[in-house]
């Protein structure tokens, strides 16, 4: 064969099967680099209505707790509690857009709430009636301790009994509302002229709250002007808030503390390209904090391969177990944060005495658990929060966040004398959503089939590399072979 077609086929295979390799290693950059400009937030993106407005039913469900021995309580009894619920309530997202600029967009989320009975326990109403703690007062007995002026709390605080006697309305320590009136309707402070009268004798603010609920004011609002990443300069930094409120920080935890630091997404989705070990962090407005993601196995969502990450237990730890958490601790009290499994959450809820745990005290510690008659089994799948991402896209397909909220009740916050303390629960909420059949075929059609026919693609770029190598082999073959009957 002639010399110069030896050396053609030969250099034919070591440039097809050099291109097809490096086309073989960069297959999946090069694919994920497709997928990357896809999800770029804009008016233009293909996506941009269901950022707006998200297309998935989402239900927040409440679940809450009915005291049955409050009088036992008070003398330092071990509450009972009933659990009733759940009461859904369909929950309606729409972002109010105002600004592109460069990479960053700035809008407003209006959350709307409605009562939804079909998605709730068959035997509740918004008219069940539940004994529960009076959190208005402990709020304001709380709120004592951080009154501005050297010993005008103390002074506050020491007025308290001498006054209460006189006041228009008894002061109770527990009270009877409807569920509808916990959540959203509110019920009135009957004692807040009261206290606003005793404030002014001491030259203090008056307190302009004259009705609670624990959700008051939460319905068809907004929780403040956000700004998000739109992923069109690094794709690396897309959905990441930049700032919340027009601040990077918040100012509830230790002063300038790395606890401030507002970090994450706000769980919604994540930038494209999730790996095994990619750390992933969250911020809850609910909570004022930012937290950590762990990645806890593989999961699948309607057929779709996702990975089930999960907040961590030990970013509820006490700082004695966890170092990372000490700026957290903002009781006067510092004894109180050594509880594993609560966050004190008091700071950013106006100083009421208010602890977040997992619901159940899933993961707390068990004396918090053991100390309350009438709590559920606890279970993972019942009680963890949880979050199921599609890795290539960063899309979040399920997640639940579930958050108990308990009142830390002791003689501190009572207007009589009490020999309780105990972290007593008041609610826990499931906020969640799951992808229906029909999205999810939308999203196998969008993504899955298009990375399916690249995956098809690269059979003929294994093809190439396989040609490419045996041209080679096959040409240094023959060319060994004609030298050696030459050579005869």
């Amino acid at each position: 064969m002639n010399k110069i077609v030896f050396i053609a086929l030969g250099g034919f295979g070591i440039v097809l099967a050099l291109v097809s390799a490096i086309l073989l290693g960069q297959w999946s950059n090069i694919i994920q680099k497709q997928v990357n400009k896809k999800l770029v937030i804009s008016e233009k993106s293909e996506d941009y209505d269901k950022f707006v407005a998200p297309d998935v039913p989402i239900y927040l469900k409440f679940y809450l707790f009915d005291v049955k021995n409050p009088d036992e309580i008070m003398k330092g009894g071990k509450p009972k509690v009933e659990q009733k619920g759940p009461y859904s309530f369909l929950e309606k997202r729409v972002k109010e857009v105002e600004s592109f600029s460069k990479d960053k967009v700035t809008y407003k989320e209006v959350k709307t709430y409605h009562f939804d009975p079909e998605t709730s326990h068959k035997s509740v109403s918004l008219n069940d009636a539940f004994t529960h703690i009076n959190v208005p007062w402990m709020t304001v007995m709380s709120a004592s301790f951080h009154l501005p002026g050297a010993g005008q709390g103390n002074i506050f605080r020491q007025l308290i009994p001498l006054k209460v006697p006189s006041f228009k309305a008894p002061v109770q320590m527990f009270l009877k509302h409807t569920a509808g009136e916990l959540l959203f309707d509110t019920y009135p402070i009957e004692f807040i002229g009261d206290i606003n009268n005793l404030l002014a004798q001491i030259k203090q603010h008056q307190v302009n709250l004259t009705n609670f609920a624990y959700f008051m004011e939460k319905n068809a609002t907004d929780e403040g002007r956000f700004v998000v990443n739109t992923g069109s300069k690094n794709s690396k930094n897309l959905l990441a808030i930049e700032s919340w409120k027009g601040s990077n920080k918040v100012d509830f935890w230790v002063k300038d503390s790395k606890c401030n630091n507002i970090v994450g997404t706000d769980a919604t989705g994540f930038a494209p390209g999730i790996k095994k070990n990619s750390k992933l962090e969250i911020f809850t407005t609910d909570l004022c904090r930012s937290f950590p993601l762990e990645r806890l196995s593989e999961s699948e969502v309607k057929g779709i391969s996702t990975h089930r990450y999960v907040i961590p237990a030990q970013a509820f730890y006490g700082p004695d177990k966890n170092p990372e958490n000490k700026c957290f601790c903002i009781a006067p009290d510092k004894k109180d944060c050594n509880h594993n499994g609560l966050l004190d959450i008091s700071s950013c809820r106006q100083f009421a005495p208010l602890v977040a745990s997992s619901p159940m005290f899933f993961q707390a510690d068990d004396d918090l658990f053991t100390a309350i008659d009438g709590l559920h089994e606890r279970k993972s799948e019942l009680h963890q929060t949880y979050l199921d991402i599609e890795p290539i896209t960063g899309k979040v397909l399920s997640a639940y966040k579930r958050l108990q909220i308990s009142a830390h009740l002791k003689q501190d916050y009572c207007p009589v004398p009490t020999k309780a303390n105990v972290y007593l629960p008041l609610l826990w909420v499931e906020e969640g959503f799951s992808i229906d059949d029909e999205l999810a075929d939308e999203f196998k059609s969008k993504v899955t089939a298009k990375i399916n026919k690249a995956h098809k693609a690269r059979k003929f770029i294994v093809f190439g590399l396989v040609l490419g190598l045996l041209l080679i082999v096959a040409c240094l073959g023959l060319f060994f072979y004609n030298k050696f009957q030459s050579g005869r």
